[in-house]
């Protein structure tokens, strides 16, 4: 018997020996990978630094991040995390800055000095993305220094805020849950995942072990005894558990926070993107010297510039469901046409109009529009007017203007129809070579923020054109020009309010000024209110309970268009709607405008603030897989931009 555990050590040894030399191996190989990336990184960094052409300096980056990619893989099936340099994440820090990196591929500061960096920024007045992104960082660094505690809280408070970087955070979440529960590992400590050599040495160590101690026994007489494994049965991950529920079952809109915590969670994805194609179609005539547009003369935007801008920030917002491409786009030498009924009887203009969709524009020329927008901006400078509802958006003129040109830039004067009529657009709408139209116009041209035109079109913030002959509703967009993509994305949420409330039969975005105005109580129960309500309910309506508010009223808004409230602090659901439609009732405690405005804090400059708050809001905005049964027990889908996108109040199973 002892010679056969002689023969038994020896082989132990001669296999051990084997597998340490494989794991030497695998090292040499892997630091090959990490010479390999390092190099093509200076590389990369001395392209940068000698201003190289961009083509060369692209392609050394293709290179760097192809090794980086081969680094990477091969360092994780040996349990090490290799962090991506911040050049190659998707969000530059701050400052745009490159670590440098020294012989060994890793960045040249300390763990201590990485974390210091990555606190400035999160303490800086960055942009909230930028924060976000040094928050992941962070919380990276953490889970690789033994700290999966501090890890989690940021990970939680990226996920909270609704940032593009959320998405992520959530999934980081789900496996740092996973994980612990599954290894039992304590949120004290972390422990990387055994190599392949590291797994082989073990079992044939546990093998021969076992083997010994089974002679030993037979040696002995002892009879061998049945040992648990050392294997420990994990649950299966969680996303693995949903998908063996019943996917078309829609989920149940729960009325209250203890049947939401109890209620089953359902597996969702990100819905697939909805593509639509624009006719844009800019009002922009040039001045007498041949040359310069009216945007450029009015001091306001490029209007191409604002509509890729506009197109990139819904995109960015709804996750990809809003996937729109500019199809076609028009400049007119000229102003918006008006309606007949814009005209009086002895204006010469009137004399003009044989049908209603005749094509008249709104002033004779470029410059009488402009004596009507110098004279109003006289009266405004004196104090004479409303800003935002007069001569500024739709309104009327100034009284020192002659009546007729008072009466034309009244209040959805643009005539449609014969904007429809003269750009083909109702062909183009029948061919499906278009969606929508969107229209970029000066002050006082008479259009409205979004209507809908078609069979069966119905209010979207605009009086509905139904009387067309289009073989499907299209929306039309009005925008100004001089005014920067806050507003338009102002429009935009204004169509989304009106769309739902015709989705979920709801007035609820307009109680709120009524309330206002009359110094009272919501008196509304909380738990009686639909999806749609929720999400639109601020804290003045009911106490302790806001959602995400409206466009016009943050949660914590005490009056119209107050964005940049920094000194009421309320309660807000915020966090529980970027789980929908896994809803607990979470809630995020104390928020203010910091949550949406970043490093603005409480802007003077109204467009800062307008414009991160709609992004915040349009982000929360659900944009999943599946349908939800809501409390009056129908049906709706749990991508609410595909109600805006399509045009519709009902959808097809």
């Amino acid at each position: 018997m002892k010679k056969y555990i002689i023969i038994s050590s020896l082989l132990f040894f001669t296999v051990l020996l084997t597998a340490t030399f494989f794991s030497n191996a695998q090292a040499s190989d892997l630091d090959s990978l990490k010479n390999r990336y390092v190099s093509s990184y200076r590389d990369y960094i001395n392209a940068i630094k000698s201003n190289e052409d961009s083509e060369k300096t692209e392609e050394l980056l293709k290179k760097c991040i192809s090794d980086l990619n081969e680094y990477k893989k091969a360092a994780k099936e040996k349990g090490i995390i290799v962090s991506t340099p911040e050049r190659f994440s998707s969000i530059e820090n701050e400052s745009g800055e490159l670590a440098e990196t020294n012989t060994t591929g890793q960045a040249s500061e300390t763990a201590d000095e990485t974390i210091t960096r990555l606190k400035n920024i999160i303490s800086s007045n960055a942009e909230p993305e930028a924060i976000d992104n040094a928050k992941m960082q962070l919380a990276d660094v953490y889970m690789t220094s033994g700290m999966p505690s501090e890890a989690k809280a940021l990970f939680t408070q990226v996920a909270s805020r609704g940032g593009i970087l959320s998405k992520k955070a959530k999934g980081s979440l789900k496996l740092f849950e996973t994980s612990l529960t599954a290894s039992g590992v304590s949120t004290k400590t972390n422990q990387a995942e055994p190599n392949f050599a590291q797994k082989i040495i073990s079992g044939i160590s546990s093998f021969f072990s076992n083997a010994f101690n089974y002679a030993s026994n037979l040696i002995s007489g002892k009879k061998p005894t049945q040992t648990a494994s050392s294997q420990t049965l994990t649950p299966a991950p969680a996303s693995e558990e949903k998908n063996n529920s019943n996917q078309n079952t829609p989920a149940t809109f729960t009325k209250n926070e203890n049947e939401a915590k109890n209620s089953k969670q359902i597996a969702i994805n990100i819905a697939e993107p909805i593509k639509r194609k624009i006719l844009v179609i800019n009002f922009d005539p040039i001045l007498k010297d041949g040359s310069t547009r009216l945007h450029t003369y009015l001091r306001g935007y490029d209007p191409q510039t604002l509509a890729e801008d506009c197109i990139a920030t819904l995109k960015e917002c709804s996750y990809g469901v809003a996937d729109y491409k500019i199809a076609d786009w028009i400049d007119v030498d000229g102003l918006v046409p008006f309606k007949k009924e814009f005209f009086k009887k002895e204006d010469s203009i009137e004399a003009n109009f044989t049908d209603e969709s005749d094509y008249v524009p709104s002033y004779k020329n470029v410059e009488e529009y402009i004596d009507v927008l110098n004279a109003a901006t006289l009266e405004q400078s004196q104090g004479k007017g409303d800003a935002w509802h007069s001569w500024r958006w739709h309104g009327n003129a100034p009284s020192t203007v002659n009546e007729s040109a008072r009466k034309r830039v009244d209040f959805a004067g643009a005539n449609y129809k014969a904007i429809f009529k003269k750009f083909k657009v109702i062909e183009k709408i029948n061919n499906f070579e278009i969606d929508e139209l969107w229209i970029f116009a000066p002050h006082m041209s008479g259009l409205c923020e979004s209507l809908m035109a078609g069979p069966g079109a119905f209010f979207i913030n605009g009086s509905p054109i139904a009387d067309v002959k289009s073989n499907r509703r299209f929306a039309v967009m009005g925008y100004n020009y001089s005014y920067p993509v806050s507003n338009m994305l102002e429009d935009f949420g204004h169509r989304m309010e009106f769309s739902m409330d015709k989705v979920f039969g709801s007035t609820r975005t307009r109680d709120v000024n009524t309330i206002i105005a009359n110094n009272s109580s919501s008196g509304i129960n909380y738990f009686t209110l639909n999806l749609w309500e929720r999400f639109v309910t601020i804290d003045i309506l009911i106490k302790g309970r806001s959602g995400l508010g409206s466009v016009h009223f943050a949660p914590n808004s005490k009056k119209d268009y107050e964005w940049s409230n920094e000194t009421d602090f309320v309660n807000t659901y915020a966090p529980d709607w970027a789980e929908y439609p896994n809803m607990t009732g979470k809630q995020e405690i104390g928020v203010n405008c910091h949550a949406w405005t970043g490093k603005y804090g409480a802007s003077s400059d109204t467009f800062d603030s307008m414009r991160e708050h709609h992004k915040w809001w349009l982000r929360h905005i659900p944009h999943f897989t599946k349908t939800i049964i809501d409390i009056d027990k129908k049906e709706y889908l749990n991508n609410w931009w595909y109600y805006l996108l399509k045009n519709t109040s009902t959808f097809e199973k």
